[in-house]
Order: structure tokens, then sequence, then C-alpha cells
């Protein structure tokens, strides 16, 4: 969505029309959820009330939202963090989020190097461990990067179809998903450490 659009909602949230507060949390309802969803253990329950709870917090604090330090879904990403802490702590999983994770190796980090030529292969993905670890980080990017490869790996879209739909260059699409590479290849790379044991050699 852009920024734009963004700064309509709230302008016309504030000024109390209720339809701008329901499209506003339309907008970014599911990403949220599949954000703080495997934050916490993938605990749908938890998943609920962590929602809930950020955006009141946003609607709450809605006047102190600027538009200069990121989009809408950045800020609530940052609210996102804090309740999931809290939630965390309150349910005693702050440690391990009461998730068994299989340890990380060679095959899982094949996946992000995978990226640079072609989709993610169907074997990767053949075991729950590595579907969620892919999952886990996929949603734990901007929403502009998880679109971009959801678009390029999993939709196999051109570069120029993509190109199309954003209405910019085929270069400009290039090195956005540059940049939406790196930092699956980082969120991955944190995850697994998280997670399991990832051998040093793999974090280069």
């Amino acid at each position: 969505m852009s920024t734009g659009k963004e700064k309509e909602l709230i302008t016309q949230i504030l000024a109390g029309e209720r339809e701008a507060v329901r499209e506003l949390y339309g907008l970014y309802v599911s990403a949220i959820y599949n954000f703080v969803f495997y934050r916490l253990g993938r605990n749908s329950d938890l998943a609920e009330e962590a929602v809930t709870a950020i955006f009141q917090q946003a609607f709450e604090r809605l006047r102190d939202y600027d538009p200069a330090r990121g989009e809408v879904y950045t800020w609530l990403v940052n609210i996102g963090r804090g309740v999931v802490t809290k939630l965390m702590r309150r349910e005693q999983r702050w440690q391990r989020h009461e998730v068994q994770w299989a340890k990380v190796d060679e095959e899982l980090m094949q996946i992000y190097e995978a990226l640079d030529t072609a989709a993610i292969p169907d074997e990767a993905l053949a075991t729950e461990e590595t579907r969620v670890l892919v999952s886990t980080a996929m949603h734990q990017l901007p929403l502009k990067y998880k679109k971009l490869l959801e678009n390029k790996y999993w939709h196999e879209r051109s570069t120029r179809e993509i190109a199309g739909g954003l209405g910019v260059t085929e270069k400009a699409v290039e090195s956005m998903l540059a940049r939406a590479r790196e930092a699956f290849r980082r969120t991955f790379i944190a995850l697994a450490r998280e997670m399991g044991e990832l051998r040093p050699e793999f974090e280069t």
C-alpha cells in the first residue's frame, strides 16, 4: 500500500470514520497474524490474542505514528514485538517456544542459496522442520520483500510481470529481489542459529 493511502486512512480514522478503521485492519491483519503466529510457537490462541492487543495499541497510539519512520506495517510489527515478548514471558515460553526444532544442517542452508537461481526445490521442503523454518523466515520479512519473493519463487512470475504490476523497471525489480534475497538469507540464518545448531561456514 502506498504511504499516501495510509496517511489518508489514518486521517480518516482520527476523524472518527469507522470504515477507515475496518479498512486499515483488513489490510494488515493477515500479515500481522502470520508474523506473531510463528514467534509464538504456532499457537493460534496466543496469536489471536497478540493480534487483538497489537491493533488495540495501534489505534490508541495512532497519533504517534510517524510516516517518516516507516510504513504502517513496520510500525505494527514493532508494536507486535513488544506484545509477543510479554505474552511469551507470561506463558514461560521465552526459551524454547514449546517447540522442538530439529538441528539445522547443510540441507537447510541450501534453501536460501537456491533463491539466487530458482524457486525453492520441493525436496528441500520435504520435512516439517524445514517448511516451518522457511515459513517463519518469510513471515518475519518486511511485507514488500515477502510479497516480492512469493511472486518470483512461489508463483514463478517473471521479472517483467512483476515490474509491470509494480509500475517500475525490470532493473528496479532485480535490485529489489537482490535485497529481498539477502533479507531472507539473514533472517533464515538468524532463526536457524536460534532454533538449532548452525555451523559457522554457512553464515557467510
